[in-house]
């Protein structure tokens, strides 16, 4: 296999999930984007949140799930997510900011435990021992 054909992947994977988004297909993007996000990638994150948002998987809205999302993407370098992170956080009912935030936190975990680099190690350990 050529490089040519290694970069072609990921730009059909790219647009693949682009399209999947424009057309306002959920369940496709989230099948897309999921993935991708558990790699770290922060625009695939803040999709994942926007698809709880409206719904996924036969669920309906999820705030608490959106915004846990949303959030890991905004500490990922989002900058899209920072914006939409306040609306977000008006749609949480009362009392369910500490649960979004603990859901976060499980996000952020098993992000990271997946990759094997030091850095991310570090911020592991970091994470835990708050």
């Amino acid at each position: 296999m050529n490089k040519g054909a290694i970069v072609s992947l990921s730009d059909f994977r790219r647009n693949a999930l682009l399209t999947a988004c424009h057309r306002k297909n959920t369940e496709r993007a989230f099948r897309l984007a999921y993935p991708l996000a558990l790699e770290g990638n922060a625009i695939a994150i803040g999709i994942v949140g926007a698809c709880h948002l409206v719904g996924v998987e036969g669920k309906p809205s999820n705030a608490i799930e959106a915004w846990a999302w949303i959030n890991v993407a905004v500490s990922s370098g989002n900058e899209v997510a920072a914006e939409c992170l306040p609306y977000l956080e008006a749609l949480l009912a009362e009392g369910d900011k500490p649960k979004a935030e603990l859901r976060a936190f499980d996000i952020q975990h098993e992000i990271l435990g997946r990759k094997s680099d030091d850095a991310s190690k570090y911020k592991l350990m970091s994470l835990w021992w708050r």
